[in-house]
C-alpha cells in the first residue's frame, strides 16, 4: 500500500466519522423532535427544517444485512402464499369432485337427490371462493385480503368440524391444515 492510498483511505474514514459525529450532535440538539424511520436502506429524520432530512446509512454492512433480511422475508412470504394457493386449489378440487361424484365424499354406493343438490351448492360456492382465496394474496395486501383469507379459514374450520362429527380423520387433518395456512397468510398480509 503506498502513501497516496493510505491518505485516501484515511480521508474517507475521516469523512464517515465526521458525518457520524455531526449526526450525533444533531440528535443531542433535537432529542425531543426527531424520530428515525427506516425505509429502503435510508435513515430519514423527521425534522423538515433540518439539513439532515435524509441521511444515507454510514455502514454498508448494515445495508447488506437489511437486504438479506428483506430477501428472507420475501422468500418466506412467497412460500406462504404458494402454500395458501395449494390448499385453495385442493379445496376447489374437492368441490369439483363432490359435484361430479357425490358418492366419492359420502363413501356410499349411491347418492340421493338431496346429496347431489348440496354437492352442487358446495361446488358453486366453493370453486369461486377457492379461486378468490388462491389469487387475492398475489394481488392485494391489507385488511380486505386478510378478511377474505379469514373467511376461508372459518370455512375450513367448519369443514374440520364436519369431519369430527363424521369421524373422518383425513378431513379433520386436511381442513385444519388449510385453516392454519389461511390464518397465517391472513396475518402475514394484513
Amino acid at each position: 500500500m503506498n502513501e497516496r492510498q493510505v491518505r485516501a483511505d484515511g480521508a474517507m474514514i475521516d469523512g464517515w466519522l465526521a458525518q457520524e459525529r455531526a449526526f450525533r450532535a444533531f440528535q443531542q440538539r433535537n432529542r425531543e423532535d426527531w424520530a428515525v424511520v427506516w425505509t429502503s436502506g435510508e435513515r430519514a429524520v423527521r425534522d423538515p427544517g433540518s439539513e439532515w432530512s435524509t441521511l444515507r446509512q454510514a455502514s454498508r454492512l448494515s445495508g447488506a444485512f437489511q437486504r438479506i433480511k428483506e430477501l428472507t422475508v420475501s422468500a418466506g412470504m412467497t412460500m406462504l402464499v404458494v402454500l395458501n394457493t395449494a390448499v385453495s386449489v385442493g379445496g376447489m378440487g374437492f368441490a369439483a369432485v363432490a359435484a361430479a361424484r357425490p358418492t366419492a365424499l359420502n363413501h356410499g354406493d349411491s347418492s340421493t337427490e338431496g346429496e347431489r343438490l348440496y354437492a352442487w351448492m358446495y361446488a358453486i360456492r366453493g370453486i369461486p371462493f377457492g379461486l378468490l382465496t388462491a389469487v387475492v394474496p398475489f394481488l392485494e395486501h391489507g385488511p380486505a385480503a386478510a378478511l377474505c383469507l379469514l373467511a376461508a379459514a372459518v370455512a375450513q374450520v367448519g369443514d374440520a368440524w364436519i369431519g369430527v362429527h363424521r369421524h373422518e380423520n383425513r378431513q379433520i387433518a386436511g381442513a385444519t391444515l388449510a385453516a392454519a395456512i389461511h390464518l397465517i397468510t391472513a396475518i402475514a398480509i394484513s
